[in-house]
């Protein structure tokens, strides 16, 4: 089993939210919709392993769970190697070419906890690893892949869209539904499949039964209009900030605002070199609204993009 196999099988359409899970049983289909927006390297395959390697992210966090008061300084972000040099606009996607996944994998890669995430990844052995600590590490770091940054399959963030095996990772969680099916000569003894659980973590998560005897149609229009009443009443309740907007001729000045940022240039360059801002008076202004508005997409937005 390669490295970049362990974390296979990690895994919302337009009607004003994004579908997040399909299951299908017998004749009868269950989905689950997500109607929310988030608000808010393992180096290349094979390079950089320890045996029982550790961070002191994933030793605090152990010792949380097992009782024990352990505190954990967190360093400020550090410049990756990788990153681009901010001044060049041809490091960055063309707004006209990219589609939603590359600026999810733009914003994500950049995101200091998942570079933290991958560099525990990559200190693992290597080859497959079926029990003992490395086994009990390694499905703790693919859970967490899962639950902090909506990955079915992460990739290294040095990776650039233009490398070939971006055709397949990173995979986000909402790129496309789940479904599972229903072996038709099946029984209720056969231990062949296991109905998965349904979970829903967030009131913007909405759980709607399909009957597929019944006709299909019908019935995704009645759940188009039901989940566009949900997204008005969780909007209307503070839980949703309405339907999300993709912005995609911002996107690459926010990650150029980003990686200045991080190379130590000032609001007042970033306003003027990147924002074309000429009057003094608004240059930091703009530079810092950018920034927050880059950052929101560098620690969650990112899933919205990833399922355009």
């Amino acid at each position: 089993m390669e490295h970049s196999d362990r974390c296979s099988s990690f895994p919302r359409q337009d009607v004003g939210v994004s579908i997040r899970r399909l299951v299908i049983f017998g004749v009868e289909a269950l989905l689950v919709a997500s109607a929310s927006l988030p608000q808010t390297a393992r180096k290349q395959d094979g390079s950089r392993r320890k045996q029982n390697g550790y961070t002191a992210i994933s030793v605090a966090r152990r010792a949380k769970h097992n009782g024990t008061d352990m505190s954990l300084k967190m360093e400020p972000p550090k410049k990756p190697e990788w990153l681009p040099d901010w001044k060049d606009k041809s490091n960055y996607p063309d707004p006209k070419k990219a589609g939603g996944r590359v600026w999810a994998w733009e914003f994500l890669r950049r995101n200091p906890q998942y570079q933290q995430l991958w560099e525990e990844y990559a200190v693992l052995p290597p080859g497959p690893i079926y029990s003992g600590h490395s086994a009990n590490a390694l499905m703790d770091i693919i859970e967490r892949f899962k639950q902090d940054f909506g990955l079915w399959k992460p990739a290294p963030p040095a990776m650039t869209t233009a490398d070939p095996e971006f055709k397949w990772r990173p995979k986000f969680i909402n790129q496309k539904p789940r479904h599972w099916g229903l072996p038709v000569n099946s029984s209720d003894d056969d231990d062949g499949f296991e109905m998965p659980e349904i979970d829903l973590e967030d009131p913007a998560e909405v759980v709607v039964k399909f009957d597929l005897r019944s006709q299909i149609n019908p019935q995704l229009s009645y759940v188009a209009k039901l989940l566009k009443k949900e997204v008005k009443r969780l909007t209307d309740a503070g839980v949703l900030s309405g339907e999300p907007r993709a912005r995609f001729a911002k996107y690459a000045n926010y990650l150029r605002v980003l990686d200045a940022k991080l190379s130590g240039v000032s609001n007042k360059t970033i306003g003027a070199e990147i924002l074309g801002v000429k009057n003094l008076e608004y240059q930091k202004e703009n530079a810092d609204f950018a920034f927050k508005s880059a950052q929101r997409l560098r620690d969650g937005g990112y899933r919205f993009l990833a399922a355009l």
